[in-house]
């Protein structure tokens, strides 16, 4: 089949960036370019338009441009080189990026590429250990969800959120299981601006093994990740279980 980066131009004659979004502009175009290619709508070996182009299509600077193939880059689902372009190479890995913005397009890619399953939403039965996270008293209301994304059928990763009921109560279940909550939560100008975050490899349960369909201790690599909205205040407090397989981590030092 001919590549022609005529093909992929064409979808953006309606496609707009909105500039009121609290999402950014690149983190739009990433997220639309990401969907598609996950959806297979754009193929591997595909080469993308030159940021040149692609910025005076959309009536955006070509930074915003760079921003947006550079994150699709960083969850390797393009590869580029001088000279060649931009070439669409789907990772079959689930990347997870140090920083707070590689971590807000890591889990948007992930979620992308993977199918949700919510398995538990509810009010009851929370941990002290979510309250004292999110700094909270024991009277206050926190809901939790469980979901795993599933990877041709599997299960790939298990997560276990706890926020505080007020920023996720309009959420539908519909909701969480199209997008991330982190994601979500961008969309109503909550924005993620640190995430403590600390790596654990653990033994699965029971419960891991029934989700995973792998046997009672069996390696996973546990994430503890506490998020910190734009104030300072803890929004989110997520355990993540990754089968190691499907897990890399990338942390850029400087």
């Amino acid at each position: 089949m001919q590549n022609n980066a005529n093909d992929i131009l064409n979808p953006f004659h309606s496609f707009k960036l909105d500039p009121q979004s609290p999402l950014p502009l690149y983190f739009q175009l990433y997220e639309s370019l990401s969907k598609r290619i996950h959806a297979g709508e754009i193929p591997n070996g595909f080469k993308l338009p030159s940021e040149s182009r692609l910025a005076e299509r959309l009536g955006v600077s070509r930074i915003t441009i760079k921003r947006a193939f550079n994150e699709l880059a960083d969850s390797g689902l393009v590869s580029r080189k001088r000279g060649k372009g931009t070439l669409v190479t789907l990772n079959t890995a689930l990347v997870v990026k140090g920083g707070v913005l590689e971590m807000t397009s890591n889990i948007a890619a992930i979620r992308h590429r993977t199918k949700a399953k919510l398995y538990n939403r509810s009010r009851d039965d929370i941990p002290e250990s979510a309250f004292n996270a999110l700094k909270l008293p024991m009277s206050a209301s926190i809901e939790t969800t469980t979901h795993a994304l599933l990877l041709n059928e599997n299960a790939v990763t298990m997560s276990v959120t706890y926020a505080p009921s007020e920023l996720i109560k309009n959420f539908s279940d519909e909701d969480i299981e199209r997008e991330s909550l982190i994601t979500l939560m961008q969309e109503k100008g909550i924005r993620v601006s640190k995430a403590d975050q600390v790596l654990t490899a653990i033994a699965a349960t029971d419960y891991h093994a029934e989700v995973f369909s792998i046997p009672t201790g069996s390696p996973l690599m546990e994430i503890q990740c506490l998020m910190f909205d734009q104030t300072g205040t803890p929004c989110q407090f997520v355990k993540s279980y990754f089968l190691p397989e499907f897990y890399r981590y990338e942390m850029t030092l400087t």
